[in-house]
């Protein structure tokens, strides 16, 4: 195999991920395989550069992302694995601003919601008649 081409891997990147683009899942997967197989890089390599540059250059990926929502997430969580009404719209929060505000909140609680039932982490009642509508008013795709 021919020699690693590292700085031609992170300049096709760096066109790829435009400033402040959410990087999604199926788009990491591509760039990385593009590493591997066009610019001779090891599948670990291609992804830190990967993260690297899109870190300079103010997008974010989706995959890191994921894993930081979902712990906090996880500190938020009480006894028995359901998730306050006030700390979900935090986190939301704290998602949208990760990206730079380019995803508004409700898309943000959109993904949230998708990462809570990936997890099996259920919603806390909230209001004065201890419904989980506030969850479920929120529509998946």
């Amino acid at each position: 195999m021919s020699q690693a081409n590292y700085e031609g891997f992170a300049e096709f990147v760096s066109a790829e991920a435009e400033a402040g683009r959410l990087i999604n899942r199926a788009q990491e997967r591509e760039l990385r395989r593009e590493g591997v197989r066009s610019f001779g890089l090891k599948d670990s390599e291609s992804s830190w550069f990967l993260r690297g540059v899109a870190s300079r250059s103010g997008a974010a990926v989706q995959s890191d992302l994921d894993e930081r929502v979902e712990r906090i997430l996880k500190q938020q969580l009480d006894g028995k694995d359901r998730i306050r009404k006030k700390d979900f719209d935090n986190t939301a929060k704290i998602y949208a601003a990760m990206i730079s505000d380019k995803v508004d909140v409700k898309s943000a609680k959109i993904h949230l919601k998708e990462v809570m039932e990936r997890k099996g982490w259920k919603p806390r009642r909230h209001g004065l008649l201890r419904r989980k509508r506030w969850y479920n008013k929120i529509k998946t795709s």
